[in-house]
């Protein structure tokens, strides 16, 4: 499968207005419609348009859902109704997995897009994750206005910070 990565491309609004309506005229999204444009003017092989064409309607539904989805929430919900939904795994990485058996299907990076795209795009962590984990403060220094030590804690007050954490949650 091809590897994908988000372009930005500054184009004039006319142009812009005729890709969306020559999309919604062949049923497509505007970013499919744009991506077969561009391998039909830069390739003259005709392998390309054939593997191009051979997609599987699954991973058009995919990519599709990709394109048009405004907000994760969204996301999940055309994936859902093409038969997929996106779970966290380990590490931070977010798989495709059919719906609604669950079963793993591929990572999202080889689908096209990567997390940190969507997450740029969505300007919202994956649901669930937080947003930098490894930067987090306990709950317990959050709730006091505490800082991270610089020295080490000692046993004692490092029991009480751990009960003070669950006590507040």
């Amino acid at each position: 499968m091809k590897q994908h990565r988000l372009v930005s491309l500054r184009l004039p609004l006319d142009l812009i207005d005729q890709l969306g309506r020559e999309a919604r005229a062949l049923g497509l999204s505007p970013a499919e419609m744009a991506r077969q444009a561009l391998r039909q003017g830069l390739t003259s092989d005709t392998a390309d348009d054939e593997e191009a064409s051979a997609m599987l309607p699954e991973m058009r539904a995919v990519q599709e859902a990709l394109d048009r989805a405004s907000d994760w929430f969204e996301l999940q919900q055309r994936l859902r109704n093409a038969g997929f939904v996106l779970r966290a795994g380990a590490c931070g990485a977010i798989g495709l997995h059919d719906w609604p058996a669950n079963r793993f299907l591929i990572p999202l990076d080889e689908v096209g897009t990567s997390p940190a795209e969507l997450v740029l795009r969505y300007r919202a962590p994956f649901p669930g994750r937080a947003a930098a984990p490894e930067l987090s403060v306990p709950p317990a220094q959050r709730m006091l206005g505490m800082k991270r030590p610089a020295t080490p804690v000692s046993t004692a007050l490092r029991a009480y910070l751990t009960k003070a954490a669950r006590d507040a949650a």
